[in-house]
């Protein structure tokens, strides 16, 4: 779409010449000047709306790719604490099993301690 835009002005800007020409023939024949001139200032006008268009489009796009930039950028954060969450989940689980051992063994060893004494 990018590439339609330059093609446009080009257009434009040829219309707006070829009037300007016609315009200076009209002078020199006394033709139809008036029409000419009116033709010639909407052709100025489009021209200048495609080229207000043309940077409003380059803006959007840089937007669009700031934010697609932005977007990968907030998915690797996304992954990266997904995988930290992952290994503290599994570090918990080991801690719980520790614990529980170590509840099994206090318990085995209190059974264990009044015959001993």
């Amino acid at each position: 779409m990018s590439e339609v835009v330059p093609v446009a002005i080009l257009v434009l800007a040829i219309a707006v010449i070829l009037l300007a020409v016609l315009l200076g023939r009209s002078r020199r024949s006394g033709g139809q000047t008036a029409e000419l001139e009116t033709r010639l200032a909407v052709e100025q006008e489009k021209s200048s709306r495609a080229v207000a268009l043309e940077e409003a489009l380059r803006q959007a796009d840089a937007k669009r790719e700031a934010l697609q930039r932005q977007n990968a950028d907030l998915q690797a954060e996304v992954s990266r604490l997904n995988e930290q969450v992952a290994q503290e989940r599994k570090q918990s689980v080991e801690k719980l099993e520790l614990l529980k051992e170590a509840k099994e063994r206090l318990t085995q060893e209190f059974k264990v301690w009044p015959t001993a004494c």
